[in-house]
């Protein structure tokens, strides 16, 4: 969301990650997925999912 963003200010509002419905298992995959791609970024390759596009 961005900084400047009217729904930062509202008062009745709560912004939490979506994280709810996922087992540990689901997180453990999604972490290792990020790592790897931190690490192909570092190596100079393509992530296997930019978020940027």
């Amino acid at each position: 969301m961005p900084l400047n963003s009217p729904l930062r200010g509202l008062n009745n509002l709560i912004i939490t990650s979506h994280l709810a419905g996922q087992t540990a298992q689901a997180r453990t995959r999604a972490a290792l997925a990020a790592a790897h791609a931190i690490i192909d970024v570092l190596a100079g390759r393509e992530p296997d999912h930019p978020v940027d596009r």
